[in-house]
């Protein structure tokens, strides 16, 4: 807001309409304003090229700049910052800066600084860090244009709940990642000529993707690449917590650098000949020759990737389906083992509610989650639903989902007992079954009666009653399509073994056989457990 209300009335300035003009006609924009950073300074009050910056060579910064653009650029840009006052502005807001300097030195001093030196021979102790507070989160790298002029990293930020500048404990990545390009650019610029051709034929596969992260041609893509890869082995190298070289690995190949776990792996070499490559740059031509071996194996790389993302492979019950009756369980099973991770989330359409549960979702075994729901709170005839968010559906390799899967599901209308496709089937069946409920109900009645009558005209001496207990009903119909309902309460049931187990099939259960006998008994007390005789199919 201070921003707004200090510059609006300069929004007609000159370099205002020239920034459009060279964003448009050059694309300059994102990284190409930070780049030319290194070759200018404020001095005496006055925006000027420093003096040992060659402005006719600051298209070896980024190509989208001229000689002419950047000098008409920094002509205007000291008019502006002359007329705005901009020093009165800064001085202004110089406690709001001292606040994200310090933030962000708490951030520097979990910088491994000795492990550059061990892999390019020098350090980092040099470089300007510089704190940027009106370009949200963006991060950018600048060099000068020869050896020895200044360089720098530009780090930005979120703010907290007071308006503050906030930096996460993740921004660690973001520093050390912008650092590496000030030693992985140089290098790969003195070998650019020995990989252009492979670079062009691996750059329109990832395209598409490379666009969404703003790296725009071949030359920034393979810039990218390489320094995401010294990026996951200084981390390799020093562990930190909450992420791990790993998951670098798994985000940097999702977001489309699609060989970079061949990278990881054949930089192991470097890794185990430090005896013989003392440096990443003694070791350049042996990176140059996987770059062009990979270019012409990307075909076994495009598949290597596409077997790497874990997916659906079996969902029960089907989304958009009604809800069988007798399921209270969704299972979804994944193609690889998974990490062990979750995350649901509303759908966007506010019109389906998610399924309220007082059950903790968990995983079954390394493959299959489970969603447990509690039919009581669910209306019928309504429709629910959720998401599975990708990023924490992650294989073990941390491999995330490659998008986010939405299910749904229907409760059905009227609650019909049993179910089938044919409704006088289905009340003919529930009227045989309540009919030999009340017969089951009498018969035990007349041998409980049966019994209290022999009992009082025996001798006091004998007592051979009997009581028998049918446990077990037969019917000449499909069990795996009946539901059963007792006291008009579903009742969950599931399959038991007996003697000759390979007589017998799984049948609409909920549960492995041995847990049925485990948690229910032989003798059913705690609901229908059922069977059916694979040589007959009479169910039991």
């Amino acid at each position: 807001a201070d921003i707004d209300n200090y510059f609006s009335k300069y929004r007609e300035h000159k370099l205002i309409s020239y920034i459009k003009k060279i964003r448009e006609e050059q694309g300059i924009a994102y990284d190409a304003v930070p780049a030319a950073t290194g070759c200018i300074e404020i001095k005496r009050g006055k925006v000027i090229i420093d003096p040992q910056c060659d402005a006719s060579k600051i298209s070896m910064i980024d190509s989208r700049w001229t000689e002419e653009s950047f000098r008409t650029f920094v002509r205007l840009l000291n008019d502006f910052y002359r007329q705005t006052k901009f020093k009165d502005f800064y001085t202004l807001h110089r406690g709001l800066y001292d606040i994200a300097e310090t933030r962000l030195n708490t951030i520097l001093v979990d910088l491994n600084a000795e492990w550059f030196k061990s892999m390019f021979g020098e350090g980092p102790e040099n470089t300007i860090v510089v704190a940027s507070l009106c370009n949200g989160p963006g991060n950018y790298a600048f060099n000068g244009i020869t050896k020895g002029e200044k360089r720098g990293i530009v780090i930005g930020c979120s703010t907290d709940k007071e308006g503050n500048p906030a930096y996460s404990r993740f921004l660690i990545t973001v520093i050390v990642h912008e650092l590496l390009h000030h030693y992985t650019n140089p290098c790969l610029a003195q070998y650019w000529s020995q990989i252009d051709s492979a670079s062009q034929i691996i750059y329109p596969h990832v395209k598409e993707k490379m666009a969404k992260l703003a790296y725009g041609s071949t030359n920034s893509t393979m810039i990218e690449w390489f320094n995401n890869l010294l990026t996951i082995m200084y981390f390799k190298d020093n562990p930190n917590r909450g992420f791990t070289a790993t998951h670098l690995t798994a985000w940097r190949q999702h977001e489309g650098f699609i060989w970079m776990e061949r990278s990881m792996t054949f930089m192991e070499h470097f890794r185990n000949h430090r005896n013989l490559y003392s440096t990443i740059k003694d070791f350049m031509p042996e990176i140059v020759s996987f770059v062009n071996y990979t270019a012409s194996d990307f075909d076994n790389v495009l598949k290597e990737y596409d077997n790497k993302e874990p997916y659906i492979t079996d969902i029960f019950p089907i989304s958009n389906s009604i809800l069988p009756l007798g399921i209270d369980t969704i299972q979804i099973r994944f193609s690889k083992p998974m990490f062990g991770a979750y995350g649901i989330r509303p759908l966007d359409d506010k019109r389906i509610s998610p399924p309220y549960t007082d059950y903790q979702p968990f995983w079954k075994d390394k493959y299959t989650f489970c969603i447990i729901l509690d039919r009581s709170k669910l209306e019928k005839g309504k429709t629910y639903g959720f998401k599975l968010n990708r990023a924490f559906f992650q294989s073990e390799k941390t491999y995330p989902m490659k998008e986010d899967f939405p299910y749904t599901f229907k409760m059905p209308d009227e609650y019909i007992h049993p179910v089938s496709n044919n409704i006088f089937l289905d009340y003919m069946l529930l009227f045989k079954y309540e009919y030999m409920r009340v017969i089951l109900i009498f018969s035990l009645f007349c041998i409980l009666a049966l019994n209290v009558m022999s009992k009082s005209h025996s001798s006091p001496e004998r007592c051979d009653s009997v009581i028998t207990v049918i446990d077990s009903l037969a019917f000449n119909y499909p069990v795996e399509r009946i539901s059963f309902m007792l006291d008009g309460k579903l009742v969950h049931h599931s399959v038991i073994f007996k003697e000759g187990r390979q007589l017998y099939k799984f049948v609409n259960g909920f549960m492995d056989p041995l847990d049925a006998i485990k948690h229910f008994g032989e003798k059913y007390r705690n609901g229908l457990l059922m069977y059916k005789k694979e040589e007959s199919d009479e169910s039991k």
